[in-house]
């Protein structure tokens, strides 16, 4: 796996500045926020072993 460093100057160069990468980001994790919401409903408590915390 790639270094912190290198994933941002990748980042940077790919979206221009670094204002655009953290745009970037923070919309990739919000889809990623999304999605795990709809695992989450989607998987019993049983199957999942207690992995997802404070649901019953």
């Amino acid at each position: 796996m790639p270094d912190d460093e290198a994933v941002v100057d990748q980042m940077i160069r790919e979206y221009g500045d670094a204002k655009s990468a953290l745009r970037a980001l923070v919309g990739a994790h919000r889809t990623l926020e999304r999605e795990y919401e709809l695992t989450h409903a989607g998987i019993s408590y049983g199957f999942s072993r207690g992995w997802h915390h404070g649901r019953r």
